[in-house]
């Protein structure tokens, strides 16, 4: 069973590499790796908890 924490906050630092990796002064490097916390949290919860987790992640980031 995932700890209840785990899920925001593999949202929290996924939203924030996507963040920092875009906009008008990126760190490319960011980019590539936001997804990882998300892809490593997929294998314990389910498909629905995982694309809930990656949608506003990805929504969250783009805000700049």
């Amino acid at each position: 069973m995932v700890s209840s924490l785990r899920v925001p906050a593999a949202l929290a630092a996924s939203a924030v590499l996507f963040y920092f990796g875009t906009g008008l002064t990126p760190i490319a490097a960011l980019t590539w790796i936001a997804p990882l916390p998300l892809v490593l949290l997929a294998p314990w919860v389910g498909p629905w908890t995982a694309f809930g987790a990656a949608f506003p992640a990805g929504l969250l980031g783009e805000t700049s």
